[in-house]
């Protein structure tokens, strides 16, 4: 196990500042702004394939585009009140 390690520590040392980390963070407040935007269908072209690329690189941010979209949708109401998606949960 020590020698794992050791091959792991002479690989980052030899890539020095050029490996990084995926951040796995929510968006800030500007990109929150373009996600909306990308979410509601409101983005041009060039703002769509910025975006997918970072949705790419991003789980979280891809994630937050799902949820937000998934909020956006009405909920379908039956005769007694209760959506459909609650009509689901009960049934569960």
């Amino acid at each position: 196990m020590k020698k794992d390690f050791q091959v792991l520590v002479r690989f980052l040392a030899q890539c020095g500042p050029s490996v990084t980390a995926r951040s796995q963070t929510e968006p800030g407040d500007a990109d929150v702004a373009r996600l909306t935007r990308f979410s509601k269908g409101q983005c041009g072209k060039s703002e769509r394939t910025e975006i997918c690329a970072l949705l790419r690189q991003n789980e979280t941010w891809m994630r937050w585009v799902v949820e937000f979209v998934k909020k956006s949708r009405p909920q379908k109401s039956t005769r007694d009140g209760t959506s459909s998606e609650t009509r689901r949960l009960l049934a569960d």
